[in-house]
């Protein structure tokens, strides 16, 4: 019966990695979600705008640096999201 029991301790340790994860991302006051999402957009803003440059001179490293820009401002974005979620849930269990 090697092992009887490993469902349980591999949940728990499950359920304790996403308690240290829900931890971190509500302790760092320093980028709530509504930071994160309003740096997000305006990451996302400013990656459009410098894709478009490098269309229209032709500069497909710009464009390139402009995608990556703003895919990086939708995923900080979506984290301000989830983090504003995870607040929303820690404050009505309090």
């Amino acid at each position: 019966m090697a092992g009887s029991g490993s469902g349980t301790t591999h949940h728990a340790g499950a359920h304790a990695r996403v308690l240290y994860w829900e931890e971190l991302v509500l302790s760092d006051r320093k980028n709530d979600g509504l930071e994160n999402r309003a740096k997000g957009g305006a990451n996302q803003v400013k990656g459009r705008a410098r894709n478009a440059v490098g269309g229209v001179t032709g500069d497909s490293s710009e464009q390139l640096k402009g995608k990556a820009q703003e895919l990086k401002g939708k995923a900080q974005s979506e984290i301000g999201k989830i983090q504003q979620n995870l607040d929303d849930d820690a404050n009505r269990k309090r």
